[in-house]
């Protein structure tokens, strides 16, 4: 049996605990998994370069874990068969910009979008919006009533989950900038985070301020939490992440229900924020890649995707976008 001490980065490390890590126990049966957290000041390359010591190491989306490969610290995967299972959009956190090389393989995405108390609605007789206009309306009509705080929104603390970032821009930008048109755009250079459709989700946030209570943007998003799961506070922006701790916080108190980002104008397209979040990549320096090939193969598999959804109670595995 070999072991296989995985890297697990600290933005991944509260999803995927050693609890969690002990439960890959249905990996193939030659392999077991041990779980490193590094000791980093911050997420930037070159305290991870020194601590690259394992065979397998959990991959964040996109430039960091670029620039790892592209630094020769991550194994090219991309003839592994089990990458067919993933749509191209599954793969492209993890591939240079051209798609031609690939070093993880898809193990989890989220999603962001409102939550809303029912109750509330439905006693200030308020439809689900769908439009920015009818948004502000249901904002409006909460805050005059008085009985709830119209929108908990953390504004301080963890940068991915305050307003300025993932549930904030990066959760009602996409009907601006068009979804993936936009980050392609802004890639190949035809469109720049100056243009319009970049800025315009910043003013939405600023509209949003006078309806988020007292403590307004100075609250932590745990605090925002808090705010709505105790019924004072009606709406939320929310990550699927997070829809487990909501739930055990409401405990039944009140009937909950989700809409997507208003869009800016009745009859626009609805473009949603599906964040692909996390994979599995090898070391290249590792000394056991033959027994890491085969523990990736199952990590593609769809076994592990349900096991992954389970543990980590994530919105979904990549699978959900298989071909």
């Amino acid at each position: 049996m070999v072991w296989l001490p995985v890297m697990v980065l600290p933005i991944s490390a509260s999803q995927l605990g050693g609890s969690k890590i002990r439960k890959f126990g249905k990996a193939p049966s030659s392999l077991r998994l041990r779980r490193r957290i590094p000791v980093l000041q911050s997420l930037t390359l070159p305290p991870i370069r020194r601590q690259l010591t394992c065979d397998m190491i959990v991959a964040r989306p996109f430039d960091f874990s670029l620039g790892l490969f592209s630094e020769g610290y991550l194994e090219d995967v991309t003839d592994m068969a089990v990458l067919d299972n993933f749509a191209d959009v599954a793969k492209t956190a993890w591939q240079t910009d051209d798609a031609s090389k690939t070093f993880a393989i898809p193990m989890a995405s989220v999603i962001t979008g409102l939550i809303y108390n029912k109750d509330a609605f439905e006693a200030l007789a308020i439809d689900v919006p769908k439009t920015q206009d009818d948004f502000y309306a249901a904002l409006d009509k909460l805050k005059e009533d008085g009985t709830f705080v119209p929108l908990a929104l953390g504004g301080t603390g963890d940068l991915a989950n305050a307003s300025g970032s993932e549930k904030g821009f990066m959760n009602l930008g996409p009907n601006y900038w068009k979804g993936e048109e936009g980050r392609l755009a802004l890639i190949d250079g035809s469109e720049k985070l100056t243009d319009e459709q970049w800025i315009e989700p910043w003013r939405v946030l600023l509209q949003l301020v006078p309806y988020t209570g007292d403590k307004g943007m100075s609250q932590t998003n745990e605090e925002a939490m808090e705010l709505f799961m105790s019924s004072k506070a009606a709406v939320y922006l929310v990550g699927s992440w997070e829809l487990h701790d909501l739930e055990q916080g409401v405990n039944g108190t009140f009937s909950m229900g989700v809409f997507q980002p208003p869009v800016p104008t009745a009859g626009d397209h609805c473009y949603i924020q599906d964040h692909i979040d996390m994979a599995m990549s090898m070391n290249a320096a590792s000394p056991n890649k033959e027994e890491a090939r085969t523990f990736l193969e199952w990590i593609g598999s769809e076994e592990f995707s349900a096991l992954c959804m389970q543990m980590l109670f994530l919105d979904a595995s990549p699978y959900p976008n298989s071909k």
